[in-house]
């Protein structure tokens, strides 16, 4: 026994040789509420969850089929991919991609944007509260660790508060957060919440996704949203659970409105 503790020890150190912290950007996410869907539902349910994150299909769907040739832009956006680290334990969520490339933001908001976008589909949606952060970080197949990641998860967990994911001002001009022609976000075009953090549009997004041609909201997935978020209000709650939906609330109809707007300049 204390010759396997001697061997791996030994391969965690021949590991940390070979390496050192990355720049990069790093996103922090949470699923809300999932302490309290563990101890409710049962495997298959929480099962779904992560089923629906569907990781290697994100990384596909992020880019765009172009020759590289003909937009540098892409050919970053591409390399910035390949070499983005996601990491899951239990219902943290960790996308990070190194900041030597300018289009790494826009990978990491859009990788972000995806994964939510398929959690509101599940059976009872599930919603995320997040941050991204720059900074240093170390990610291998074991260990993570990094100012960059504290920065991010203490972000997430202190000032973003709402199902939203936040992106700080200083973050957002040190990266290229948005190649129009990549289906990305122009910073302009990020919703500014009261407190001032912008976050990224995931349900303006959402539901102008495959929208076919209706009223935003007269589709289903505007429907399903306003059903359950009201669902929830409807009952008695916890003031902090409350105030979250009352949040998801307003924002759905600012999406909404958002993305009838997109929709209809189409």
């Amino acid at each position: 026994m204390s010759y396997l503790f001697e061997l791996l020890s030994e391969g965690v150190k021949i590991c940390f040789m070979r390496a050192d912290y990355t720049p990069s950007y790093i996103a922090f996410l949470d699923i809300l509420g999932f302490k309290m869907f563990v101890k409710n539902h049962g495997f298959i349910q929480i099962r779904e969850i992560f089923e629906h994150i569907g990781l290697d299909e994100k990384l596909v769907s992020g880019s765009m089929i172009r020759s590289e040739k003909e937009d540098q832009r892409l050919r970053r956006y591409n390399q910035a991919l390949k070499q983005c680290k996601i990491r899951i334990m239990s219902d943290s969520i960790v996308i990070a991609a190194p900041s030597r490339y300018e289009e790494s933001l826009a990978v990491v908001m859009d990788l972000c944007n995806n994964i939510q976008g398929s959690l509101y589909e599940c059976e009872v949606p599930v919603f995320l509260r997040g941050a991204i952060a720059e900074g240093e970080f170390y990610c291998s197949s074991q260990v993570m660790f990094g100012q960059g990641l504290i920065d991010a998860y203490l972000a997430q967990e202190n000032i973003s508060v709402f199902p939203r994911i936040i992106i700080a001002d200083k973050v957002l001009d040190k990266g290229v957060l948005f190649v129009d022609d990549l289906g990305g976000y122009g910073y302009e075009g990020l919703p500014q919440d009261k407190d001032g953090y912008h976050y990224i549009n995931t349900l303006g997004n959402w539901l102008l996704l495959a929208n076919c041609g209706i009223p935003i909201r007269d589709g289903v997935k505007y429907k399903k949203l306003y059903q359950y978020i009201n669902s929830v209000l409807s009952d008695y709650s916890e003031n902090k659970l409350r105030q979250k939906y009352l949040w998801l609330q307003s924002e759905l109809e600012r999406a909404a409105d958002t993305a009838e707007r997109a929709r209809t300049n189409i």
